[in-house]
């Protein structure tokens, strides 16, 4: 079993060594709309989903920027991350908000961007946090 496992090691060892691994890119550009918001600031961030429902690997931050809305014309975040996975990227966006009708309370909103990416990709986001719902878009870049 040890040199079953040795081997194993020796083999991964020499396939990363010998093989160009990228990382790869993540840009996300992204508006939010709200008619009434609670706080004129919310936070968006560019998450990466890892291992869904397991407590040992959380998901990874890539970055996180505040929103201010109420700006003309209307405010874009962008935020950028990069990672390499073997079994590809699972980007989302995450917003904590207070576009609610209750006073002092924060809502979450989350959007997919895209499950297994294996190349890097720029995404624009719009959010509508009034009616819950989101458009994404997307295209390839080189890198």
């Amino acid at each position: 079993m040890r040199i079953l496992l040795l081997l194993l090691v020796f083999i991964v060892g020499l396939v990363a060594s010998t093989t160009r691994f990228s990382a790869t890119l993540v840009y996300a550009r992204v508006t939010l709309r709200c008619k009434a918001p609670r706080d004129a600031q919310a936070t968006v961030f560019l998450m990466e989903s890892d291992f869904q429902d397991h407590a040992f690997d959380e998901d990874d931050t890539f970055d996180f920027a505040t929103y201010h809305f109420g700006k003309q014309p209307e405010m874009k975040v962008a935020l950028k991350g990069e990672e390499f996975e073997f079994s590809g990227l699972d980007p989302y966006i995450y917003v904590l908000h207070s576009c609610t009708k209750t006073a002092n309370h924060q809502e979450t909103f989350v959007v997919p961007l895209m499950e297994s990416m294996y190349r890097s990709r720029s995404f624009d986001v719009i959010i509508d946090l009034d009616r819950g719902t989101s458009v994404v878009t997307h295209r390839r870049i080189h890198s």
